[in-house]
């Protein structure tokens, strides 16, 4: 009598990835990643593909600060990310984002961000490019049917175009925004990726 809900968090990341691959001006890209869990790992093969895909010559800057939740670690690690040369920091954290916010909005260039779960819009206006947004009412509601009609067990998965979507796009030229939201539907479509394990990258 259970349900399993797979959150398949690398195929959204590989399009946020693209969205650095296309707007880095210095060729590199930082991941701020909390504890180093199999998911996170995948996470950043998924970053470090996508920069393969979209911009060859980038380089990805990833730190597993071993915690969602300090924001003082995540932005001493946000800034050591900038210092090395990263225009452009991905973030797999909770509350430590609003440590590499506030590293990002006091870097001395511009810096974008992205983020996760829910938009965070407020927490860097001029510097947050995009989140990828988690809607659980979807998976939730499909489960609870699936009970109701007699079932006892199952999975259900979450990946882009299932319970994962992009907010607005800000702070890059449209062009960028037109192909980002591009690649996110081809992924949502099935676009082949390579399996991107735990293993690191």
């Amino acid at each position: 009598n259970a349900w399993v809900i797979g959150r398949k968090f690398y195929q959204g990341f590989y399009v946020l990835g693209a969205l650095g691959a296309l707007t880095t001006k210095t060729g590199k890209v930082g991941f701020v990643g909390g504890v180093r869990l199999p998911d996170l790992v995948a996470t950043a093969n998924a970053l470090n593909q996508a920069l393969k895909d979209y911009n060859p010559k980038a380089q990805l800057i990833y730190n597993f600060i071993g915690d969602f939740n300090d924001p003082v670690k995540a932005r001493q690690t946000a800034e050591a990310q900038i210092a090395a040369g990263a225009d452009v920091l991905l973030t797999f954290v909770n509350l430590g984002l609003y440590g590499v916010a506030e590293a990002a909005k006091s870097a001395p260039k511009p810096v974008l961000l992205t983020t996760l779960y829910t938009e965070k819009w407020d927490t860097a206006p001029k510097n947050m490019a995009v989140a990828l947004v988690f809607d659980f009412a979807k998976p939730y509601k499909e489960i609870v049917g699936r009970v109701l009609k007699g079932e006892k067990g199952g999975y259900y998965e979450m990946r882009p175009g299932s319970g994962m979507e992009l907010s607005a796009i800000r702070n890059v030229p449209p062009d960028v925004a037109d192909k980002v939201r591009a690649v996110f539907k081809e992924v949502v479509a099935g676009k082949p990726l390579p399996e991107i394990t735990d293993k690191a990258p």
